[in-house]
């Protein structure tokens, strides 16, 4: 019970003090969840992230849906977006109730640019954040160049190219997956020739076999040919 109401406590203080929408949430999300809580960590905020653009609804309630799943189940992810949910809706209610009074005020509209200013920051630092653990090598850096232009140049709907990006990630995971297998197929071959030319040699001293063999048939000789010797000294 008290891992659910932290849940809920958190959660509303990030829908209370969050202005900017649900990417302005980001990096808010995971300084709590993953720097001050510990109750995940970045790859599986990452992934997180990655799930709730993907799926229909807003990122932010989806986040802590899923955050909330994640530390106390279905009762956790509940208690996670109510928590996230009820300040915005409250605000915004009592606003649509007041919005007569505060519509061409002056002071209002200033406090809204200076607002919008500190939201810029809040979602830059949010895709900074996704950005380094995302793009680690030139195949997700080029998935992500040519999803950006394509979102940002055409005029394809953005679920597309969610879904094209993710079709070019299972492709070249395959392709890796391939390479590795060849990879491992080609050590076995190479380990069992090393094996093959170690058995040719005796683990005690090192020397070949064919060597003891040509030793023994070099004696033997020897032998002979001193048996002989002997004969016709007789």
């Amino acid at each position: 019970m008290k891992k659910l109401l932290l849940l809920f406590w958190t959660f509303f203080k990030i829908g209370l003090f969050t202005f900017g929408g649900g990417y302005a949430m980001l990096s808010l999300i995971e300084r709590e969840a993953v720097d001050k809580r510990k109750w995940i960590d970045k790859e599986q905020m990452s992934d997180i992230i990655v799930i709730a653009e993907s799926t229909p609804g807003p990122i932010a309630i989806n986040s802590a849906t899923f955050v909330g799943n994640k530390v106390g189940g279905f009762l956790g992810a509940v208690c996670a977006t109510l928590g996230v949910v009820l300040p915005g809706l409250v605000i915004i209610t009592v606003i649509y109730r007041f919005s007569y009074l505060i519509t061409d005020n002056y002071w209002v509209s200033a406090a809204f640019k200076g607002i919008r200013c500190s939201v810029t920051v809040l979602i830059l630092n949010a895709v900074i954040k996704f950005v380094k653990p995302s793009l680690h090598s030139f195949i997700s850096v080029s998935i992500a160049v040519c999803a950006f232009a394509v979102a940002t140049f055409t005029s394809i709907p953005v679920i597309y190219v969610i879904a094209f990006a993710g079709a070019a990630g299972v492709v070249f995971a395959l392709i890796k997956k391939h390479n590795v297998k060849g990879s491992k197929t080609s050590d076995n071959c190479k380990d069992a020739e090393n094996k093959a030319i170690m058995s040719n040699i005796v683990p005690d001293n090192g020397i070949k076999k064919g060597a003891i063999a040509d030793k023994s048939d070099s004696d033997a000789e020897k032998g002979s040919n001193d048996d002989g010797s002997n004969k016709e000294g007789l």
